[in-house]
């Protein structure tokens, strides 16, 4: 399976069935906090459930639609990055999570820039996306730190359990640097 060392401290794979295991502990232990910016948390209550994530996206790494990301850190599985592709635009977009222990330390900001190098060197993708609650500021501060451009908000685009909310669109071009 694909494996990236980071540094030290982070190193990214794509994520197994034998992660569905930790990755479900995660999730039980930050639903509350999960949950306040990903629609997902709700249904993502079993081993099953979570198993059928993992499926799904190394079914979409073999067809190249896309991938899962396990970020480990400190040796412990810390959190996902998730990309989709649209190979026929050359577009990414990536979307990403992390646990309340790898928060503040770098961690999100590192891994997504490993993410798109990748997606630009290896996979010829020429524009990634970042979409982010525009109340989520953790969220925005990852692409804003990787140099991405603001494209503006989409107004009730995403449901979010009872209500809309507005996502910030952020994109970098691959000869943007």
């Amino acid at each position: 399976m694909f494996f990236h060392k980071i540094d030290t401290d982070i190193k990214l794979r794509l994520l197994e069935l034998t992660d569905a295991e930790p990755l479900l502990q995660i999730i039980d232990s930050e639903r509350a906090r999960l949950r306040e910016w990903l629609g997902w948390t709700d249904e993502t209550k079993s081993l099953s459930d979570v198993q059928g994530f993992i499926e799904s996206r190394l079914s979409s790494f073999t067809n190249g639609q896309g991938l899962a990301f396990g970020i480990w850190y400190n040796c412990k599985l810390s959190g996902v990055i998730g990309v989709t592709v649209d190979a026929a635009n050359k577009v990414a977009e990536i979307g990403y999570w992390l646990s309340i222990e790898a928060v503040g330390n770098g961690v999100m900001t590192r891994s997504c820039q490993a993410v798109i190098d990748m997606l630009f060197t290896q996979r010829s993708i020429n524009r990634v996306e970042i979409k982010a609650a525009q109340e989520n500021i953790r969220s925005r501060a990852v692409p804003e730190r990787l140099l991405f451009t603001d494209k503006g908000i989409l107004k009730q685009s995403c449901w979010l359990y009872d209500h809309f909310v507005d996502l910030v669109l952020y994109a970098r071009l691959a000869d943007e640097g």
